[in-house]
């Protein structure tokens, strides 16, 4: 069941994934946000864009910070078909992020833009444990999620898939608060903003060095 929720999600991308690059080449929004992350990484720094997608925050970044060594990873082969178009000079590789080996200690960043919330809450905990592993001490993680309570299957109209749905997992600002804070992660900054008819929230965390 809990994989059926991710490999419906998959599926979805195989036929949303063209459209995705042409209603998100618009970087207006995000482009603070990873102006701001950009700041909180060393010189030299090891980013992971995990559920990188079609490429356009690492390619972003990499404008941004030439000197960042950036790793993208994402479980749908679409996407990164696009990403090697789009960051072509860029690392990535396909895995699912629920399985995938992270190694530990490794990064001075962790992206995590629109891709947590298609993890099912019950095994947030399992990917986040891994996920946070492989921070190096005082390294940072970004997350952005949806706002809203509960998770559901979302019918794709606004790419003109009405059959077509996507899974999401909502969450409230608190929700997500709470959920680093039990890892010991220090939120640093958080954002609340509507991006066309979405709300989404969004926090930079700090692992605690101890």
């Amino acid at each position: 069941m809990k994989q059926d929720k991710i490999s419906q999600t998959v599926t979805a991308y195989k036929y949303l994934a063209d459209q995705y690059v042409k209603q998100n080449s618009d970087r207006s929004h995000i482009l603070p946000e990873i102006d701001k992350f950009a700041q909180y990484l060393p010189q030299k720094a090891k980013l992971l864009d995990l559920g990188c997608g079609v490429g356009f925050d690492s390619r972003d970044f990499s404008q941004l910070r030439p000197d960042l060594d950036i790793l993208g990873i994402d479980i749908s082969k679409d996407m990164l078909d696009h990403f090697k178009k789009i960051a072509p000079n860029i690392k990535h590789l396909q895995a699912n992020m629920i399985t995938y080996m992270y190694p530990k200690s490794s990064f001075d960043g962790i992206w995590m833009n629109a891709s947590l919330l298609h993890i099912p809450k019950e095994q947030v905990y399992l990917v986040l444990t891994k996920v946070i592993s492989s921070l190096k001490p005082n390294g940072i993680l970004y997350i952005k999620v949806k706002e809203g309570t509960g998770e559901s299957f979302v019918p794709e109209a606004n790419y003109g898939h009405k059959e077509i749905n996507r899974f999401f997992a909502f969450y409230t600002m608190q929700e997500l608060k709470k959920l680093l804070l039990s890892y010991r992660m220090a939120v640093m900054e958080w954002n609340s903003r509507n991006v066309k008819t979405t709300k989404w929230i969004s926090v930079i965390a700090i692992k605690n060095s101890k």
